[in-house]
Parts: structure tokens; C-alpha cells; sequence
């Protein structure tokens, strides 16, 4: 058996882990726990602080080696689920990034350099989504329309838009990027994208996911491979 923490970025990724990943990776004996980073403290509540968002690379970090030190028995690993889009500026490999040639060449970096800067690299396996959460979601855009029955005008732009592109492959503008390209066509998705991005997730299903995003497909075995045994029904 081994015990997985998935430190993620926000409450999106802390509900796919939660209703998604967690029950998938218990078929073969690893048990999924989100994490979600934190950010400032509130006003008036100085003991609690707001859950959700990568504001800086040391603030993650920090917290990354406390769940670290805080567990140190043998069946523990741990994993990240950070968005490559708006990666801050200190982020271990982001300064070189712009020098390395393709999307996933450049996110793998980027893990291996957060991986050394960690310094566990027998318990920590990193990982980096590319561009964003909403790249999962762009596998089956028509899957929104269960949730948004009034956009199907819009979800149908949104397919047409994407038929050449692969979702991991889709670029990180401040426009383009798979969460805007969204919006942009079905508006009410940035304030529902929380409940709704690992919902629809969930329809479309992780064989189809890890058929489509090549990257996220790598990772998802790996995490199944952890405990080195095949899955139960």
C-alpha cells in the first residue's frame, strides 16, 4: 500500500484528485489526499489562511517540505498538480524555459528542476499540467453541455475552434489559454469551473484523457505503478 499526497494548486485540481484520481489509484492500492496550497492570511481570521492559488514558488515550497517533514514513513509519497500557465517568475527552470524547444521538453525541465531543488527525489514525484487544468477539460468540450445547456451554441464554436489542436497543446496565451478559450464561448464557466471542470472531467473518463494528453497520460502511471501491483475491481 502507499500513501499519495497531491499537493495541489487549487480547490479545481483538490476535487479531481478528491472524487476523480483518489478512487481510480485506490484500484491499485494507492491512496490518494489533496493538499491544496494556501496564500495569504485573511484579514480577520489571522490563524486561517485562503486555500487556492501558486502566488510564489517559496511559499509552495515551504510548504511542500513541511508535508515532507511531517511524515517521513516509508509508504509515503508525494506529488504536485501545479498549472504550467502563470507559473511565478521563481519557479525552479521557469528562467530558462523560454530557451528550450517544445511544450513538453519544457515543462519535463521544470519538474526535474523542482525535483532537485526539493532534494526528495525518492519520495517526491513532480508533476506540472500543461497549459492548465481546463486542457483535461478541452479532451470532450461537448461534455459541457450538461452543465451549461444554454451555451450550446457556444460549446459547438468552442469544438469547431479546437478540431486541429491536441488539448495539451493548446498555447497559454493570456486570451488563448484552454480556461479563456472556454470562458470566452461559455461565460458562467469561470465562476462554476471548481465543481464543474472535474465533474465534466469525470464524463469523459481517464482512459480517454490519458489517450489524448500524452503528459498527464505519463503521470497518471507512474502514480499507478507506486505500489507495483495490478488493479483490483
Amino acid at each position: 500500500m502507499i500513501r499519495l499526497k497531491v499537493v495541489a494548486e487549487g480547490q479545481t485540481e483538490e476535487t479531481f484528485v478528491r472524487t476523480v484520481l483518489a478512487p481510480h489509484l485506490a484500484r491499485y492500492d494507492v491512496f490518494a489526499t489533496a493538499f491544496c496550497l494556501t496564500t495569504s492570511r485573511r484579514p480577520r481570521r489571522p490563524d486561517l489562511r485562503s486555500k487556492g492559488g501558486l502566488v510564489s514558488y517559496s511559499s509552495m515550497k515551504r510548504q511542500i517540505l513541511r508535508l515532507l517533514a511531517e511524515d517521513r514513513k516509508p509508504d509515503m509519497r508525494m506529488t504536485t498538480m501545479v498549472d504550467f500557465y502563470g507559473l511565478p517568475g521563481d519557479f525552479p527552470g521557469v528562467a530558462a524555459a523560454g530557451k528550450i524547444s517544445g511544450i513538453y521538453n519544457r515543462v519535463e525541465n521544470i519538474e526535474q528542476e523542482l525535483a532537485r531543488d526539493l532534494g526528495a527525489p525518492q519520495r517526491f514525484l513532480p508533476y506540472i499540467q500543461v497549459h492548465e487544468f481546463e486542457a483535461l477539460v478541452l479532451v470532450e468540450p461537448g461534455r459541457l453541455i450538461d452543465d451549461f445547456p444554454g451555451d450550446l451554441k457556444g460549446i459547438d464554436r468552442l469544438a469547431a475552434s479546437l478540431a486541429a489542436l491536441r488539448p495539451e497543446e493548446i498555447d497559454d496565451g493570456p486570451t488563448t489559454a484552454p480556461s479563456r478559450r472556454i470562458i470566452a464561448q461559455v461565460p458562467t464557466y469561470g465562476s462554476r469551473k471548481r465543481e464543474v471542470g472535474p465533474r465534466v472531467v469525470a464524463r469523459i473518463g481517464l482512459e480517454r484523457l490519458r489517450d489524448e494528453c500524452p503528459h498527464f497520460g505519463a503521470w497518471l502511471e507512474r502514480l499507478e505503478s507506486l505500489a507495483e501491483r495490478q488493479p483490483f475491481d
